[in-house]
């Protein structure tokens, strides 16, 4: 019983510290980027809830059903399976090209080519 105690309020502790962090922030972090095999994940939803609140962009990552992040988020992008490793694979593919358009918005598609 202690350890799981334990455990719990250290799930909570960290929770909060992310959900302090993000208020420390203010309007100056305009889009969230969430990511989460099952959508459930309690420090994530903490910092959505916490985004909101702050009228902020959301974004989520998730697999499953999509959870409890389904209903929270501006977007939500839903690898439709169960398997934790196939979800974190789909994921790792969905940031790489997240971060491509991003780069080809502020440097432009020149720098993508090869000559």
């Amino acid at each position: 019983m202690h350890a799981n105690e334990a455990i719990h309020t250290t799930l909570v502790a960290e929770a909060e510290r992310i959900a302090i962090a993000l208020r420390g922030k203010g309007k100056l972090m305009n889009i969230l980027l969430a990511i989460s095999t099952s959508g459930n994940s309690r420090n994530i939803l903490c910092a959505l809830e916490q985004c909101r609140s702050m009228e902020n962009r959301m974004i989520v990552f998730t697999g499953g059903n999509g959870g409890k992040m389904m209903d929270l988020c501006d977007a939500v992008i839903v690898v439709p399976s169960g398997i934790t490793q196939i979800v974190q694979e789909a994921h790792l593919t969905l940031e790489h090209i997240l971060c491509g358009l991003v780069e080809r918005f502020y440097f432009g598609v020149e720098r993508f080519t090869s000559n």
